[in-house]
């Protein structure tokens, strides 16, 4: 399963502004060239990442891990983090609250946070018991248009598959 970013937009007058507009978030193509055979082949294997404005130079996946590089914008920082969930995870249903006190999500161990890299390249060694590993990449830089007050440009690579499932399947 992939992992898109999409606007949905409806609303394409007075940008910014709190309706449905287009350009909060899109996809990148990872593709060797710009050709309707190429950006297809690169979507239907998973090539492609979703950003809500940090663009990235690379997403390497080797056996031992996966490595993101930003490509970076001058006066901008930025943290990755790389989350997924480990072998043996407590599949309950409790919900876990964010620092605002809403549910984000279903379990403590569905999307753990791993590892937190600040600067523009980052690599996550896996340690033999993760399902999935993937990264989310935060800018300093405020979006110009966002979805929700406060977010900043974002962008988040493809699930990669871990070692836990794949000793499984070997």
């Amino acid at each position: 399963m992939f992992g898109l970013a999409t606007d949905d937009g409806h609303a394409y007058h007075n940008v910014p502004d709190r309706s449905s507009n287009p350009g909060r978030g899109w996809v990148m193509v990872l593709a060797g060239e710009l050709s309707a055979e190429s950006l297809i082949a690169a979507l239907e294997a998973g090539r492609f990442y979703a950003t809500s404005g940090v663009n990235l130079r690379r997403v390497e996946v080797t056996i031992e891990g996966l490595t993101v590089e930003v490509a970076a914008v001058e006066g901008e920082t930025y943290v990755i983090d790389f989350f997924g969930t480990r072998m043996g995870y407590d599949a309950a249903s409790s919900p876990v609250e964010d620092e605002e006190g809403k549910p984000n999500r279903a379990s403590k161990d569905l999307g753990e946070t791993f590892k937190s890299v600040s600067g523009n390249r980052g690599t996550y060694r896996f340690t033999g018991d993760e399902i999935y590993v993937r990264a989310r990449i935060t800018s300093s830089a405020p979006h110009p248009n966002p979805s929700e007050l406060g977010d900043f440009k974002q962008a988040w690579c493809q699930p990669v598959v871990g070692p836990g499932v794949r000793s499984e399947n070997d």
